[in-house]
């Protein structure tokens, strides 16, 4: 039987149906194309290996204003900074709240509605999830800024390795995350415990959280049935996004 050669164009093609793709790579995988051919693109090599306290659930990489590649990961209680040989430094602010390993069913008090099931005694299953912890990172210019939302504070820790990271002065408490924005701000979710209030800093200057005619920070409280989960820097504005919607901000 004489072999028909398939002229398949390199490049993977999803837009649309699989009929719109036909004569196309729809589905690819770890390959690469090298001289028009589909190949692999080669094994996986460890780069280091680090030991920590707990389970690392977000983790952030950089490079410093002298070109040094900088690591930075949270446990549920811990805050580490690690450098490009592998070197891990706890810079775990002093007096952080600790979170939680794993997430849990909420069966506590206040987990569920008020005069429901038997004062005193625990809830029954009622889906209210208490999450695992997962912090927020983000760089102000070189520094780091983090925050878990179990402790609520934003921090900042300045690359010295023998000065654990500082709460940020005049920052809102109670929070459950933060971004910093393209335009430089520093915008706090859930700000004094209100899921679903933002408050920023004023631009430039994350020490500024107060507003006045003087400076551009300010806060709003968002319009939603939802509680607010993230924010997230794109080109020209920046989204945040809720248990029911997503908004944008500029």
């Amino acid at each position: 039987m004489p072999l028909i050669p398939l002229q398949i164009p390199k490049g993977q093609y999803r837009n649309g149906t699989d009929l719109m793709s036909q004569g196309r790579w729809r589905d690819i995988n770890l390959v690469r194309w090298h001289e028009d051919a589909l190949r692999p693109i080669g094994g996986w090599r460890q780069r280091a290996s680090v030991d920590i306290n707990g389970v690392a659930r977000s983790i952030i990489a950089w490079e410093d204003n002298t070109n040094n590649r900088r690591l930075a990961t949270g446990t549920y209680n811990k805050l580490y900074a690690i450098n490009a040989g592998g070197t891990s430094t706890d810079i775990t602010p002093v007096g952080l709240t600790a979170g939680r390993v794993d997430a849990t069913i909420n069966t506590g008090y206040g987990a569920s509605f008020y005069g429901y099931e038997e004062y005193g005694l625990p809830r029954s299953d009622n889906q209210n999830i208490l999450k695992a912890t997962v912090w927020s990172l983000d760089n102000w210019g070189e520094y780091l800024l983090a925050m878990s939302p179990d402790d609520g504070k934003l921090y900042e820790w300045q690359l010295n390795n023998s000065v654990k990271a500082a709460q940020v002065s005049n920052a809102p408490t109670s929070c459950s995350g933060f971004m910093v924005t393209e335009e430089r701000f520093v915008a706090c979710f859930g700000a004094g415990g209100d899921p679903r209030k933002v408050q920023w800093s004023d631009q430039e200057d994350n020490t500024s959280w107060t507003p006045a005619a003087t400076n551009q920070a300010g806060d709003l409280r968002i319009q939603t049935n939802g509680i607010i989960l993230k924010g997230l820097r794109t080109r020209g504005q920046s989204l945040i996004l809720t248990t029911e919607d997503a908004h944008t901000m500029t």
